[in-house]
């Protein structure tokens, strides 16, 4: 390894995910100078679905989208960034349209289709996953020429945020296949590095989703939000025989597919099915009571038309692991951890507390607040990531030669970087965060993994050395488990069997969680949220 590499743009974009390649193209595409640390790709190539507003009949406009969204988040979503989101996301369907994503037709229209929750069919689709084919199209676009330079850093990520008293100003980026650190000098970045799948024992994320952007937002003095609220895909195949787990749409609900016991009988809706917090909580509640077949339930497909089966590759392609054929669909599903509704504090422009940092998708927080709507989490990639790269442009035409503290080499905010020691307090996080953050939650189990956390947190400060890998995840899993612990209601994800209702009278606000004092310690408060749209609860 040899000396830090220096690389001086206007936009570094952490993440190539959906909306880091989104923000890229629109920062590039307005003139900024960017860099794309692209990591390890995240979870968008698996995005089966996108959730638009098109107009395509009376009802299908941005105001039922955006009531569909806060409904379903359990009227804690952030108006103002919903209403930025169902407004645009539609204009970027077209756009994506035009640069030659193949969109399913049907009659030479967009097809649409309806997820868990939704009131109406907003989804729009492909014949493979829409998310990868979306990815590929921007990539593209980044590779041609064009009015400034995109650089493309390969297996390259986001380690550690450079912040002065004006904001970043730039960051520690690590080349992972070689090995080599680069200090970008960037007056804006933005954060598209994806959730934190990772912290959790059973998960549909892939390894790379280790909560990375949420600890560097708090150390930059960034706030999150919602921590407590997580989404728990309820459709993901279970079987010891199968390593690979296959997690499921539910947008065949609509079609065909069935939630069945071990009795054989239905146990959601079958004319309107549930969102997917109330279908995970059933699942869990008939496999608890006895009513599960090898501790999950079953996933009937067999009434599907062959011809709609087929249009699913995820579908397709867990029933060929299974050696099924449509006529003998059945398989076994239990919820996983799937996504982290709150996350870094954004505004309607996708900016954040601390000048220049940006924040957009999974790492984002205000937009899906309680709960997130099926179809919704590809909107907003494709949606905030377009209205983010906008506004990067922006602050980087305004910010050029902002300044301020540069870093060496950290090898200890890596995974490699972690001692034997760690490794082993994080498998105890990662078990302590698993337990009492699932889909049923209660005081003891909260409080027990609070304490033990707190523990391992004392045990790393106690080394004085500062940040690490290891401690930054005991951080998050803190914030985590501290939020759910705080919040004695029942609301959309969250919910707690000791509390089992929903109390707007006390609970309709968000939790807020920073870093205060010389030694950072977490700190969360409550904030009320404004009072909801007229006529939307």
């Amino acid at each position: 390894m040899g000396e830090i590499e220096i690389l001086d743009i206007d936009v570094l974009v952490a993440g190539g995910g959906l909306g880091g390649l989104m923000a890229a193209y629109r920062a590039r595409r307005a003139g900024a100078r960017v860099a794309v640390a692209l990591g390890s790709g995240g979870a968008s190539a698996r995005i089966s679905s996108l959730n638009a507003a098109l107009g395509a009949s009376p009802g299908d406009t941005p105001e039922r989208l955006f009531e569909d969204i806060f409904i379903g988040g359990g009227a804690l979503s952030d108006p103002a960034v919903v209403r930025a989101l169902t407004g645009r996301v539609g204009a970027v369907v077209t756009e994506l349209v035009n640069l030659g994503v193949g969109f399913h037709r049907v009659d030479g229209k967009l097809a649409r289709r309806r997820g868990a929750g939704s009131s109406a069919d907003w989804a729009v689709y492909s014949e493979g996953m829409i998310g990868h084919e979306i990815c590929r199209v921007l990539l593209d676009q980044l590779a041609e020429p064009g009015p400034a330079p995109a650089i493309l850093l390969t297996g390259a990520t986001l380690v550690a945020l450079d912040a002065g008293t004006e904001g970043v100003c730039g960051g520690l980026v690590h080349r992972g296949r070689t090995g080599d650190w680069l200090d970008v000098r960037a007056s804006v970045i933005v954060l598209a590095t994806g959730g934190a799948g990772a912290l959790f024992e059973r998960t549909t994320n892939p390894p790379g989703s280790q909560g990375t952007g949420y600890a560097m937002a708090l150390e930059a003095g960034a706030e999150l939000v919602g921590m407590e609220f997580i989404s728990y895909e309820p459709f993901v195949t279970l079987s010891s025989a199968h390593k690979k787990s296959y997690d499921l749409p539910t947008t065949v609900l609509h079609q065909g597919a069935r939630l069945r016991n071990s009795n054989g009988r239905p146990v959601i809706s079958e004319t309107n099915p549930p969102s997917k917090d109330i279908i995970c909580r059933t699942i869990v509640e008939e496999v608890n009571a006895g009513r599960g077949v090898d501790g999950a339930l079953i996933f009937d497909l067999r009434d599907m038309a062959p011809e709609t089966l087929a249009q699913y590759t995820g579908l397709t392609q867990a029933l060929n692991a299974f050696d099924l054929s449509p006529e003998n669909a059945v398989l076994p599903v239990f919820p996983a951890q799937h996504y982290m509704n709150g996350g870094v504090r954004i505004n309607s422009d996708a900016s954040t507390s601390v000048p220049g940092l940006l924040a957009v998708g999974e790492v984002a927080g205000g937009i899906h607040g309680a709960h997130r709507l099926a179809g919704a989490g590809g909107a907003e990639v494709v949606g905030m990531g377009a209205i983010a790269g906008d506004t990067a442009a922006k602050l980087a035409a305004d910010r050029r030669g902002i300044g301020g503290p540069r870093q060496g080499p950290r090898p200890e905010l890596l995974p490699a970087g972690s001692t034997p020691e760690h490794q082993k307090l994080l498998g105890t996080a990662r078990s302590a965060l698993s337990s009492a953050c699932g889909i049923l939650r209660t005081e003891d189990e909260l409080a027990a993994a609070a304490e033990r956390l707190g523990e391992l947190s004392a045990r790393l400060a106690s080394a004085g050395d500062g940040p690490s890998y290891a401690g930054r995840r005991v951080l998050l899993a803190s914030a985590i488990v501290g939020g759910a612990l705080a919040r004695r209601e029942s609301r959309g994800d969250h919910y707690r069997v000791d509390y089992p209702d929903r109390d707007d009278s006390r609970w309709r606000g968000q939790l807020e969680t920073r870093l205060r004092g010389p030694a950072g310690q977490l700190e969360t408060t409550f904030s009320t949220a404004a009072a909801p749209p007229v006529g939307v609860e």
